[in-house]
């Protein structure tokens, strides 16, 4: 009984045996073009390993949203606390925890890390 369960395998692999044969052309030709498979090393990358990402200085538009508020919460906010409180007030808000400086000569919102 096992010999028939065996052949009935074979002749089930035979039979496919051209399906196999022309996926394996398939995968080779995509090797072959570049397609599949890494050509280039990977480069590995750990967390302290990232490029920082230059913040700019924004404006009470462009920060609000990054700090989850409108822009005029933002200026009444600033004008009601101190610097040191604002900066920490933004850096609480900001999703990078990145603190942000009013400058009123630029009037501009300035990142410190």
């Amino acid at each position: 009984m096992r010999v028939g369960y065996q052949d009935r395998k074979v002749h089930r692999l035979i039979r496919h045996h051209p399906h196999f044969t022309k996926k394996l052309e398939l995968i080779e030709r995509a090797i072959a073009s570049g397609r599949l498979g890494n050509n280039k090393p990977r480069r590995q990358v750990h967390p302290y390993q990232q490029t920082q990402v230059e913040l700019q200085p924004r404006t009470n538009e462009s920060l609000a949203p990054r700090l989850g508020v409108s822009p005029q919460s933002l200026i009444a906010e600033r004008e009601k606390l101190s610097a040191k409180e604002f900066l920490s007030w933004s850096r609480n808000r900001d999703p990078m925890s990145v603190g942000w400086e009013w400058n009123a000569l630029d009037e501009l919102y300035h990142p410190l890390r």
